[in-house]
């Protein structure tokens, strides 16, 4: 929950809950998101954490957990990530992007994960979405470590052949780690794609956890160099 008159940062959060479902995002014909959800039918397993490293394409494992018949799994803490999983909280402007994001503490380090899932009938990749309805927004959620408090703020836009996108940065990290929110809108045009996106550090609450492995990819914010981005 967000209210004006610069409110307090939330406190860093170790803990992570969750319940899988079967569905997961696709787009209708007028190219709105649409999601679909019905009871996990991928029986037991385990589910695991794994931090994205230095933006190679490499990920450590951090944690696993037993994942129920129901699609139930808890993790009570996440550990600490090491050192050498740390990046700068923001890189380099990318290739056709311009920014004004200012980060509060040039030497906060971060790294964002993700989770995946290897269960009795399914495996693959996961992650929390919701979409609204009425804004035709896609959202998802995924942990962001710092290691230390720090403030992110500011636009960057990007352009590509036929995509313009731009994308509002706005969250106050305490140290240690925390949940983002990644919001994202697309309109189409008989001259290009638009996307409009927000990161902001929140919640999306009791939202289920989908296979995105052969969905259509909840966001595909390539612009800002962030590690929860890369």
């Amino acid at each position: 929950m967000f209210v004006a008159c610069d409110p307090p940062a939330q406190p860093a959060v170790n803990e992570l809950v969750g319940t899988l479902a079967d569905g997961g995002l696709s787009m209708d014909k007028e190219n709105n998101p649409v999601l679909t959800t019905s009871a996990w039918t991928g029986g037991a397993g385990q589910v695991t954490v794994f931090a994205l490293s230095s933006g190679k394409g490499s990920e450590t494992s951090l944690a696993s957990t037993a994942l129920e018949s129901d699609g139930k799994f808890s993790f009570a803490a996440l550990p600490t990530p090491a050192a050498s999983l740390l990046v700068p909280a923001l890189d380099a402007v990318p290739e056709n992007c311009t920014q004004n994001v200012v980060v509060s503490d040039a030497k906060a380090l971060a790294t964002a994960a993700y989770l995946s899932v290897t269960a009795d009938k399914k495996s693959g990749t996961i992650a929390q979405i919701a979409v609204d309805d009425v804004t035709h927004t896609e959202q998802i959620s995924l942990p962001f470590y710092v290691d230390r408090d720090v403030t992110l703020k500011g636009q960057q836009t990007c352009a590509y052949p036929f995509v313009e996108a731009s994308l509002d940065v706005d969250a106050q990290f305490r140290k240690g780690w925390n949940t983002v929110v990644i919001s994202q809108q697309i309109s189409a045009s008989e001259t290009g794609i638009t996307v409009k996106g927000t990161i902001r550090k929140g919640s999306l609450g009791d939202a289920r956890w989908y296979l995105t492995d052969n969905a259509a990819q909840p966001l595909s914010l390539n612009g800002l160099n962030l590690p929860f981005s890369r």
